[in-house]
């Protein structure tokens, strides 16, 4: 349908008129003209590639117990230390001839053996509870872990596959969506097949650490994830950030057919975020060319065509 350009006016109805736009749009006919009017311009998609993936739920987990074993660990680690040095303090005095019984090399080799089993015991809890790469942290490592989880940096979430499926081979990263396609996903490598089950769905779930350069997620949020699997990637296209609009809580393109005059708007998947943007298969889009500025502007103009101002 011919677009014409929108008077100032009629855009102070835009508010009551998003709710007139239908979830798929008829192609926008809009010529040179109009299209410098309204600032638009477009650009071709490079291409990226899309990982294989499965669908899965995502559960922010509360990073109290982790950091509370942690600590314990640290505790039993520096008590053993002092157990230790007493115990061959105790040794060689009673090898000298100084005035100590061998009960108390007895007690203080009883003490250093019973604090070593305390550091075992609380790292076998480690590993059963939350894996065994927590468990392997080093003491920096460690340190430098529990300061990000409490500054929010990172934050630890259960991804659980749904119908109790069983991927081929272990996953080699995940994304969370929180808050939907409106809002920037989480994506990370750092994955573990964890060592508790869901309640909700009782599946196989997996353990990962994402990054938090902004605000994270707090523990309880539960949303949508996606969890990336080996094997050859399908080929993509990279849809720039300024080329998305949202709208009814799904993210939309417009793309360019024809001779630049017609764009279509198109629903497009943000499961698979790319640095400035979003990567998405080709049949989705149908285009390599799309509008990059002035899309909103674009969708503003189809609300006004699906209900035009009354002329006087």
């Amino acid at each position: 349908m011919k677009m014409p350009f929108a008077p100032p006016t009629a855009l102070l109805l835009l508010p009551f008129l998003f709710c007139a736009i239908t979830p798929a749009s008829q192609a926008l006919e809009i010529d040179a003209e109009a299209r410098g009017k309204l600032g638009l311009a477009t650009a071709p998609l490079k291409e990226c590639t899309i990982p294989r993936t499965s669908p899965a739920f995502g559960t922010v987990l509360s990073p109290a117990p982790l950091i509370d074993l942690l600590r314990q660990r640290d505790t039993a680690i520096a008590t053993a230390g002092f157990s230790k040095e007493a115990l061959a303090r105790a040794e060689k005095l009673f090898a000298s001839g100084e005035l100590v019984a061998r009960k108390d090399v007895d007690a203080a080799r009883a003490q250093q053996v019973q604090d070593e089993a305390q550091i075992r015991g609380l790292e076998d809890r480690i590993t059963l509870e939350w894996g065994p790469a927590f468990a392997a942290m080093s003491s920096g490592d460690q340190a430098s872990f529990i300061a990000e989880l409490l500054d929010r940096k990172r934050f630890l979430a259960r991804i659980a596959l749904p119908g109790r499926k069983w991927p081929e081979a272990a996953p080699t990263g995940a994304t969370f969506h929180p808050g939907g396609a409106m809002t920037k996903p989480f994506h990370s490598a750092a994955i573990y097949q964890s060592t508790t089950t869901d309640p909700a769905f009782q599946s196989l779930s997996f353990l990962t650490v994402f990054e938090s350069p902004g605000i994270s997620p707090t523990p309880g949020t539960a949303d949508s994830a996606t969890l990336e699997l080996p094997g050859e990637p399908e080929h993509g296209l990279l849809v720039p950030e300024s080329a998305v609009v949202f709208f009814q809580a799904r993210a939309w393109i417009y793309s360019v057919h024809g001779s630049g005059d017609e764009f279509q708007r198109i629903e497009i998947s943000t499961d698979h975020p790319a640095p400035g943007g979003w990567c998405v298969a080709k049949e989705k889009i149908g285009t390599d060319e799309v509008v990059t500025t002035g899309a909103q502007v674009l969708l503003s103009e189809e609300a006004l065509s699906a209900h035009p101002a009354e002329e006087d």
